[in-house]
């Protein structure tokens, strides 16, 4: 292949297999694409075309099988990789975030956050926060921030913050959690947890925990609990606490 492009200062750069592509300063850095730029050191951008890492160090866009249109804006250690699809993808900056196998989804920051498969998916910041897909036929997931919150294979759920929040389950779907600590909606599709800890929704539709510790619905639907510590409700309907 004829090699076109631009290696402008630094060291130790080196561009293989690429065309119209440029490698602005720094040193390090390793450029195997086409019409992509790579700024910074330490930095990798193979197989992906028309993308860009914009600067920091040890960051990687890596596609075994040429997709395009990913950037890195900075920071260190970032990974957007994948295996079979991967276009149109950001990771702003932070450390140690990854995007794998995805569709149009965002990394604002933070560190060690996740995205896997999906489509439409964004991590805010935080740490350690993941959205995860066993295949690409979810979308629109949001986690804003905080550390340890999980979306798994539920679409269009959204966890404001807060620490080991969970939304998990296809049927969880229009899940909202804003914050709080280890909160849960499982199988339990439109509902919501606003706050408070250790509450649970599981198997059902349409119910509201706003906050307190410890409460918890099981195949209960339409129903309310305000508040409180260690209230229960199962096999019930339009009932409020």
């Amino acid at each position: 292949m004829e090699i076109k492009g631009n290696i402008n200062a630094g060291y130790g750069n080196s561009a293989t297999g690429s065309t119209s592509y440029g490698i602005i300063g720094g040193n390090n850095n390793i450029i195997s694409s086409t019409n992509s730029n790579v700024f910074g050191s330490n930095n990798s951008l193979t197989g992906s075309t028309h993308s860009i890492i914009g600067g920091g160090d040890g960051n990687i866009i890596h596609d075994y099988i040429g997709n395009g249109w990913n950037l890195v804006s900075g920071g260190y250690k970032n990974k957007i990789t994948s295996t079979s699809n991967a276009w149109t993808n950001v990771i702003a900056g932070g450390g140690s975030n990854t995007i794998n196998n995805t569709y149009y989804t965002s990394i604002g920051g933070g560190y060690g956050n996740n995205i896997y498969q999906g489509l439409y998916a964004t991590i805010g910041g935080g740490w350690n926060n993941t959205i995860y897909h066993s295949a690409n036929s979810s979308f629109t997931e949001i986690i804003g921030g905080g550390g340890g919150n999980t979306i798994d294979n539920t679409p269009m759920a959204f966890i404001g913050g807060g620490y080991g929040n969970t939304i998990d389950g296809a049927a969880s779907t229009y899940g909202f959690i804003g914050g709080g600590i280890d909160n849960r909606i499982n199988d339990h599709f439109n509902s919501f947890i606003g706050n408070g800890r250790n509450n649970s929704l599981f198997d059902g539709q349409r119910c509201i925990i706003v906050g307190g510790s410890n409460n918890y619905m099981r195949n209960v639907s339409d129903s309310f609990i305000g508040g409180g510590s260690n209230n229960y409700m199962r096999n019930a309907s339009e009932s409020f606490i």
